[in-house]
């Protein structure tokens, strides 16, 4: 599909951290995480996501579904180390999931410096996001069911790790707002009665509360 005769690998070349990024399209390595990222991926978790959360909750299953993907293309061999990989999840104040999927550095624009799947306990409200590398800084797309994409931000910085708690926070909070949109978080639960702490106030003391002094 992209040229790549016979190659089983793709090899990684060395960022010029000063050079303006080029675009994915310009490389065969770019060609084949671009179709991995933005089209495989968003098919299965569309089309299956228990499955996808599944798979990738597991130990080493981002790396290794990654892997299958790459597969599909057939590159044998993926071009990125496990260790590149990191995930972690988190519950929303809607009750529902957020799993923050870091990915190795994209070397060019288009490409994800990670990704976020949003969804609730029963997969009804499921979403997508791309964090992807542009010329300056990263943009944001949410992907819905129809694997329709929309621009909701920008962030200057791109990779997670060179963020602070703040730029972080701040890129969840806005993440969290526009997939829950229209929507008010649930109320809080109340405890069952029985499950209220006991009033331990001894006998004493309650009467002398409630203004009579004990005999």
């Amino acid at each position: 599909m992209f040229g790549f005769g016979k190659k089983n690998k793709l090899e990684v070349v060395p960022e010029d951290e000063n050079a303006t990024p080029t675009p994915y399209e310009t490389t065969q390595l770019g060609q084949a995480r671009h179709k991995v990222e933005s089209e495989l991926l968003v098919d299965h978790f569309m089309m299956n996501p228990t499955a996808v959360i599944g798979y990738i909750t597991e130990e080493y299953g981002l790396s290794a579904m990654f892997g299958e993907l790459y597969r599909l293309l057939k590159i044998r061999k993926q071009p990125y180390y496990a260790d590149e990989y990191a995930l972690d999840m988190k519950k929303t104040e809607f009750e529902d999931y957020l799993i923050i999927t870091e990915l190795p550095k994209p070397p060019h624009t288009g490409l994800c410096y990670r990704m976020y799947y949003l969804f609730d306990a029963p997969f009804e409200h499921i979403a997508l996001i791309t964090v992807e590398r542009a010329e300056e800084g990263a943009d944001i797309y949410m992907w819905d069911r129809d694997k329709n994409r929309t621009l909701i931000g920008s962030v200057e910085i791109g990779p997670w790790k060179e963020k602070s708690k703040e730029e972080r926070d701040a890129e969840l909070q806005m993440i969290s707002d526009v997939f829950h949109e229209g929507m008010e978080p649930p109320a809080p639960k109340e405890e069952p009665e029985d499950k209220k702490p006991a009033d331990d106030t001894p006998a004493e003391e309650a009467e002398i509360i409630d203004g009579e002094e004990a005999e």
